[in-house]
């Protein structure tokens, strides 16, 4: 806030014995994340968010309320397919594209993936997609 006051507005991070953490969709502080990471905003209000250590691209709805999984089944590896079955390797870096597809980079190095259209900024992915590294070609 204006007066410097810090406010959860979604999620908690839960860790087991071992350091793990778990995903659960849901609304407000019922949500959880491990090490929510890449943030970005959509033209809705929407805010999307590289869930790293859960390998999945989360959207916390524009007023703030609703988290729900976009992409990615969890499991940790580079796949491209349809969202729900699409693998991240540690997303952490999210751009918006002007054409209204959502550009992930992951934490370790790798190729750089996108959620197809404006599908993954309006709560839902249809498609992930590899491309090239510039780095790792």
């Amino acid at each position: 806030t204006p007066g410097g006051v810090v406010t959860t507005l979604a999620g908690s991070e839960y860790r087991d014995a071992y350091g793990h953490g778990r995903w659960v969709d849901g609304t407000g502080t019922g949500a959880s994340f491990s090490n929510p990471y890449g943030v970005a905003v959509d033209s809705s209000g929407n805010v999307i968010v590289a869930d790293c250590y859960n390998h999945r691209i989360r959207v916390l709805s524009a007023d703030l309320q609703q988290v729900s999984t976009v992409a990615g089944d969890g499991g940790e590896g580079h796949r491209d397919g349809a969202a729900a079955q699409a693998q991240f390797q540690r997303p952490a870096g999210l751009a918006l594209l002007p054409d209204g597809r959502v550009l992930v980079t992951n934490f370790w190095h790798g190729p750089w993936l996108s959620c197809s259209s404006s599908a993954c900024s309006s709560s839902s992915c249809q498609h992930v997609t590899t491309h090239s590294s510039p780095l790792h070609g």
